[in-house]
């Protein structure tokens, strides 16, 4: 039984901040635990990717110690996919010498592969772990669907048995955005759903993120309302962005992030064999939040050789102290802090206003900025692309959700439960 956190209770309140999840990759640890010990808390978890528990256990037990969600994430989506099970996940207890197919999947299957998840979360001491469910291609209608419902139940049992009830689960629902956004796909999931023991519900949808069009965050947005039914809380899983338009249109209760990295779930990319120079394949990229934007290091670099730009640079000295050279120098603490004031800023206007404020505080002035960017002579042709390609898609936002600004929020994501300290030993 986990002793690290005694005396706990769950409390959900219409009150409630607005929920930060922040994914690590194999370096980001350091990251977060620095900002931990300057007290910027401003997130409800972090998830841990297996491979890496050995030395990020120093930050996983501080999480615990600060009743935030230590989150397994098992990757048993991408142990299912050509290029996730070439990479070197394929070495994990419950993986298997080829990549998962259905067939697999026999009572026996489940049986050993919830016990050695289960296993795994009790010897490296997680308080939530992400279901083990799979990318459904076809919806409701694929065949994982059902292995992915008796797989959580075989969960929730065994994390029971093993005196771990209070383990969260949270259930990654990975669909193609059509799916998503059909009414009677959705009814047909919603109806898989129903009953299952889930803390949340955590959502993949395939592509959808920083590039997506008006009309995608529209029916974004109309679909997570029309899961509210379900009083289950939503999180948008790796939307950029547009996860902060989530958040404030109350389609989601919270937002999953990379440590500057994920701007947009892309299951395709799971279905290739990476090479073996793909682990430096990823370029450094810097938040801009003033343009809502994300630019390389050297285009960043570039952007703030001209002075008229500067401006564009934090200028919060808690998150850069220098300024430009700080976001670019230390772009992982720069987007950390700064994506936690984003989401503190929606937390603290209600709720019914927090789409006026939204697009008052956050998007009308990026899109007014953009115009001032592009306006800056002797920017690069790529630059310049970079620019115009966000005020386009930020303007189709900005029409969009301005229209919809007009009408009352419907409903809202149920609240995410935290865990806090009632009392003492």
């Amino acid at each position: 039984m986990n002793t690290s956190i005694p005396h706990l209770t769950v409390v959900r309140d219409a009150g409630e901040p607005l929920g930060l999840f922040f994914r690590l990759g194999k370096n980001d640890h350091t990251t977060i635990k620095q900002l931990l010990s300057e007290g910027r808390v401003g997130f409800l978890g972090t998830i841990f990717d297996p491979r890496y528990c050995e030395f990020q256990q120093e930050l996983r037990k501080e999480i615990l110690l600060r009743n935030l969600d230590a989150i397994l994430d098992p990757y048993i989506m991408e142990l299912a996919t050509v290029g996730g099970h070439a990479s070197s996940r394929n070495s994990l207890p419950w993986a298997s010498p080829h990549q998962h197919i259905t067939s697999d999947f026999a009572e026996v299957k489940i049986d050993t592969v919830i016990e050695q998840i289960v296993k795994f979360v009790i010897e490296k001491d997680f308080n939530a772990v992400l279901a083990p469910s799979h990318f459904l291609s076809k919806g409701p209608k694929d065949p994982w669907l059902a292995i992915d419902r008796k797989l959580v139940v075989k969960l929730k049992q065994r994390l029971d048995a093993h005196g771990r009830a209070n383990v969260k689960i949270y259930y990654p629902l990975a669909i193609p955005a059509n799916v998503f956004v059909d009414p009677a796909s959705r009814a047909a999931i919603k109806a898989s759903l129903t009953g299952l023991p889930l803390n949340a519900i955590w959502l993949r949808i395939h592509s959808f993120g920083s590039g997506s069009s008006d009309t995608k965050l529209q029916g974004y947005i109309s679909a997570c309302h029309d899961f509210h039914s379900l009083n289950i809380p939503l999180v948008a899983e790796k939307t950029g962005v547009l996860g902060l338009a989530l958040l404030a249109f109350g389609a989601v209760a919270g937002v999953e992030s990379g440590v500057g990295t994920g701007e947009k779930f892309d299951f395709m990319r799971l279905k290739r064999v990476p090479s073996s120079s793909s682990k430096f394949a990823q370029s450094v990229r810097i938040y801009l939040p003033d343009l809502a934007t994300f630019l390389t290091r050297a285009q960043a670099k570039e952007f703030f050789e001209h002075r008229g730009l500067l401006q564009f640079a934090c200028r919060d000295t808690n998150c850069c102290r220098n300024g430009f050279q700080s976001m670019i120098r230390d772009n992982r603490r720069h987007f950390a802090y700064t994506r936690m004031g984003e989401v503190d800023l929606l937390s603290r206007i209600t709720p019914s206003v927090r789409p006026v404020g939204y697009l008052e505080q956050i998007l009308r002035p990026a899109t007014d900025r953009l115009g001032r960017a592009l306006a800056q002579d002797g920017l690069s042709d790529s630059i310049k692309k970079k620019l115009e390609n966000s005020r386009r898609i930020q303007d189709g936002w900005r029409a969009t959700l301005g229209e919809m600004s007009r009408d009352s929020v419907t409903s809202y994501s149920a609240p995410i439960e935290r865990q806090v300290r009632v009392g003492a030993l």
